[in-house]
């Protein structure tokens, strides 16, 4: 038993990993493809990326997920695994729902071109279509593979999938560079690439499953009824919910694909200056994405110890997951903003819109606790009050849109997003603190937190006034954002080592634990 637990643990820290690589891939591939593709090309892909990224996540997560616990249902109740009372069915019910999102998003098409101002991207919505005809064999073959506690399988078709897609589309890319093709055509390529990637996967995805394959009992009557309603329930509701803590900022990505570019319209610009603008405004989502990956990730490590019976365990699992996501977070957050101007001269070869997405960088703190505390709340089953959260803040998100962004620009739209952030984080707190009776705060040292921070803004301040507005080459400016970035890092780390803010629970998830302690030793013996 315990055996099995651990394959249990060990696996779902294997499938983070894998999702971790995923979001890593996702955020970088955006730097080459703004480059060669300019803020016009980068908007015209963030246009179709919501849909591609929902694909995504609803074959890595959602869907499986169902499909492990109906597998494993009926596998620990002594059942048989057969063609016609459970392969067939689940195949079934899943390309109904994706067949129905699939028919709706063909036919609206030109619907949602229109909500958006821009025709152009019509043909890539019905393309992205098909993507949903993918979406039942790979969640089919990857939630077998979770049955059978063979998450390493879906972790190597998951990150076989995003290499192939990312180096479609920065090929792509390369050719629209070279003026092969139009920088408008980006879209229809992004899904020309995960249509590719994705069948590919499927294929592979099919070759492993022959090595976890059971005998199959093939009988003209089966011993056991299809219960339809529990599959339909399962899949739908499970799936849905079991996606939402990855889905959060493509939601928020999708209220600003559908509104941004009307309302700045509505502000005076030209349709061609407001998709520009929009692609300014997105050269925030790659470090929004990565920040919050980076500081929500080794969190969740302490969610399975919340399994255990022990009531002082879980307080503590809950209170050393939210405070870690905290301490990284902040150093992020903080860290990014100070150094932006240099990050975005760096990566998309000019400093427009740096105030903006300095204001945008507040969303990976946010989003950070955000996605650990629904993960909490999951893990006590209250799944409905998650959900109704993301709507409410989606709602905030979506009408803060329509009045800001008309007087205020792209400001408004960031102002719009770290205000919803905002409502969903306390919503989240509040119902860790009133549901669960305990406060996920307790164990913060804010004093000591915030010299840490203050150090490394004063730090960081004093490289950056040293080496003023000099304009570096661009090899130059990467060896300086670097220097920047990791000895920043390692400021901030060192203080919260020497005034104990971060315990050993907290390092023995992070990489480099040993090291780590190793410096933890020999700072607190120089405050000694």
């Amino acid at each position: 038993m315990t055996r099995h637990v651990n394959r249990v643990v060990s696996g779902a820290l294997l499938l983070t990993f894998a999702g971790v690589i995923s979001k890593i891939f996702s955020a970088l591939y955006r730097i080459p493809l703004q480059n060669l593709t300019g803020d016009l090309g980068f908007y015209t892909y963030q246009q179709i990326y919501p849909i591609i990224a929902t694909v995504m996540i609803l074959s890595l997560y959602g869907f499986p997920l169902a499909i492990s616990q109906l597998t494993s249902e009926r596998m620990a109740n002594g059942h048989r695994l057969h063609n016609r009372n459970h392969f067939v069915p689940i195949l079934i019910v899943l390309y109904v729902v994706n067949g129905v999102i699939a028919i709706s998003l063909f036919v609206g098409a030109e619907a949602i071109g229109a909500m958006m101002h821009d025709d152009q991207v019509i043909d890539a919505i019905r393309w992205s279509a098909l993507l949903f005809l993918f979406v039942p064999l790979l969640s089919f073959y990857r939630g077998m593979f979770q049955a059978h506690i063979k998450m390493q399988l879906t972790a190597y078709s998951h990150i076989i999938e995003q290499f192939i897609r990312v180096t479609f589309i920065i090929t792509f890319a390369i050719f629209i560079f070279n003026g092969t093709f139009s920088v408008r055509d980006m879209a229809t390529f992004g899904v020309f690439s995960s249509l590719i990637s994705m069948f590919i996967t499927v294929i592979f995805s099919a070759f492993l499953f022959r090595s976890i394959k059971p005998k199959l009992q093939i009988e003209t009557f089966p011993s056991i009824v299809v219960e339809w309603t529990h599959l339909f329930k399962t899949i739908i509701v499970l799936g849905l919910v079991a996606s939402l803590n990855h889905l959060t900022l493509i939601f928020i990505q999708m209220i600003d694909v559908l509104t941004l570019v009307p309302q700045l319209i509505t502000l005076g610009l030209s349709p061609l200056d407001a998709m520009v603008e929009k692609g300014i405004y997105d050269r925030a989502i790659p470090l929004i994405q990565f920040g919050a990956v980076l500081g929500s990730s080794f969190a969740l490590a302490f969610i399975p110890m919340l399994s255990t019976r022990k009531l002082i365990e879980q307080k503590l699992a809950v209170r050393n997951a939210y405070s870690l996501s905290l301490y990284i977070a902040l150093g992020a957050t903080i860290g990014l903003i100070v150094i932006y101007r240099e990050v975005n001269l760096l990566l998309f070869k000019s400093d427009s819109g740096t105030t903006v997405l300095q204001l945008l960088a507040i969303a990976i703190l946010l989003l950070s606790l955000s996605i650990t505390g629904s993960a909490i709340l999951q893990a006590y089953r209250y799944v409905r009050y998650t959900v109704v959260a993301l709507v409410f803040a989606l709602l905030i998100k979506l009408g803060l849109n329509y009045v800001l962004i008309p007087t205020l620009s792209i400001y408004g739209s960031a102002i719009a997003t770290i205000t919803a952030l905002s409502c969903l984080t306390l919503c989240i707190t509040y119902a860790i603190i009133y549901k669960i009776k305990l406060s996920p705060f307790q164990q913060v040292k804010w004093l000591p937190l915030s010299s840490s921070a203050l150090v490394m803004v004063i730090y960081l301040t004093f490289i950056k006034f040293i080496v003023g507005s000099v304009q570096l080459p661009r090899l130059l400016l990467l060896c300086y954002v670097l220097f920047l970035v990791i000895s920043g890092a390692v400021v901030y780390i060192v203080m919260l080592l020497r005034y104990d803010v971060i315990d050993k629970r907290h390092i023995h998830v992070l990489p480099f634990s040993g090291k780590l302690l190793s410096l933890k030793r020999f700072v607190s013996k120089g405050r000694q």
